[in-house]
């Protein structure tokens, strides 16, 4: 009987020790998934917006002009003439005249206006430059200034124009650039560097786009005042056309009423005044050329300040981007350093 106990444990026993044995046969372990290095702050550098500067505003004005009243209140006078009689405005126009010319010397001066010369002077508003000269010398005799309408010059930002013009040099953005660089020592470093590259790519696209925007500003800005050029100077060539034309026609209506009156006003004062009107219309129409041409210069003047301020404009917000830019690439780089030393750290590389 105890025999066959002895034999029944045995067999437990091997049964046991068979079990143990299969448990510990080799197994495939299954592969392991792969671990992904991650550095989320090479997503946080970002170039800045960027506001577009404006440019400074061109102020300009136009030359103002003002009618003298004492040649308003001869022209008065004489249109009433015939009515009331010789007015004190005319005969102080006579008499200024004759203070600045003899009465043989004015004779001769109003034999050389023919009626065809006169004419001439109506249409084209010129004279043989020898007669212009007399004339704008009588006209601007202290005695007979103040008939002379009164003007000022115009302005371009605060400033009188003169025919100088000077172009703001053209000063173009060097954008600094800076790249990183290192050896690749395993594949956290490696991870690092692709994420790098690819947020450099971004901040790079992020600048041209900026650059594009203030380029594209800056030629649309350009072309409006390229256009209004053309605009300002055509405003100005009607304004003293106009004012030509209504002073030929007040020339002409008062040189009409001075043949009209003759008997009232005297040799003396009909010749004196003839010269008054003729000096005074003369150097007016000179007045008038000068200023039509200052004015011209004014529009070609005021499209460059506008174009320097555009410009300048257009420099100081690609400086701005060149600076967010240079900054951003910076902190990239440090990113990279801290993420390559991190990369050390956790047992990587050498």
């Amino acid at each position: 009987m105890k025999t066959a106990i002895r034999k029944a444990k045995l067999l437990m026993y091997g049964l046991a020790l068979a079990l143990s044995l299969y448990n510990c046969q080799t197994k495939e372990v299954e592969s392991l998934t792969p671990f992904s290095y991650t550095f989320k702050e090479f997503s946080e550098v970002k170039l800045k917006d960027i506001t577009p500067e404006t440019p400074v505003a061109v102020v300009t004005k136009e030359a103002t002009i003002t009618a003298s009243a004492e040649a308003a209140d001869v022209n008065n006078g004489l249109n009433s003439i015939a009515t009331v009689g010789m007015t004190a405005s005319v005969k102080a126009a006579a008499d200024n005249v004759k203070k600045v010319v003899s009465a043989e010397k004015t004779e001769a001066l109003l034999a050389n206006f023919t009626p065809d010369v006169i004419q001439n002077l109506l249409t084209t508003g010129t004279i043989a430059p020898a007669l212009q000269t007399e004339m704008s010398a009588i006209a601007n005799n202290p005695a007979m200034k103040a008939y002379l309408p009164k003007y000022t010059m115009p302005e371009v930002s605060g400033q009188p124009v003169s025919f100088r013009q000077s172009a703001p040099a053209d000063q173009p953005i060097v954008v600094a650039r800076v790249t990183a660089s290192g050896p690749v020592f395993d594949a956290c470093v490696a991870a690092a560097q692709t994420q790098y590259t690819k947020s450099l790519q971004t901040l790079d696209a992020a600048k041209a786009a900026q650059i594009n925007t203030i380029n594209t500003l800056y030629n649309q800005t350009l072309a409006v005042i390229n256009s209004n050029e053309p605009d300002c100077s055509k405003g100005a060539r009607k304004k003293y056309a106009d004012l030509r034309n209504s002073l030929s026609k007040s020339f002409k209506n008062s040189m009409d009423a001075i043949d009209a009156n003759k008997k009232e006003l005297g040799t003396a004062n009909y010749n004196a005044i003839r010269l008054f009107y003729l000096s005074t219309y003369v150097e007016t129409l000179s007045i008038y050329l000068r200023l039509e041409l200052v004015e011209l210069s004014s529009c070609r003047l005021s499209k460059n300040a506008k174009i320097a301020a555009t410009e300048a404009a257009r420099a100081k917000s690609l400086a701005v981007i060149n600076e967010n830019y240079n900054d951003a690439l910076a902190t990239l780089n440090k990113t990279l350093a801290k993420a390559i030393a991190s990369c050390h750290n956790q047992g990587g590389g050498q």
